[in-house]
């Protein structure tokens, strides 16, 4: 995500603070998703405790359905 906020701070001539402030405005838990979000849902998936799920589309995104 730094990545894509340095791009689109440069683009747009605004602050990465700015452009991160937008763009986690989007986001429900106004928050991005970080690595570790990702291998806890992993490690859940491979344990014991998800034993009994199946058929499910997992995602970690933090409710971005508002980002385009």
């Amino acid at each position: 995500m730094d990545r894509v906020i340095n791009a689109k701070a440069k683009l747009i001539n605004s602050s990465n603070k700015k452009v991160r402030k937008e763009l986690e405005s989007m986001v429900s838990l106004n928050t991005f998703v970080e690595k570790e979000d990702i291998a806890s849902m992993a490690l859940f998936l491979l344990s014991d405790a998800s034993e009994n799920v199946s058929g499910q589309i997992m995602t970690v995104d933090g409710n971005t359905e508002r980002m385009n």
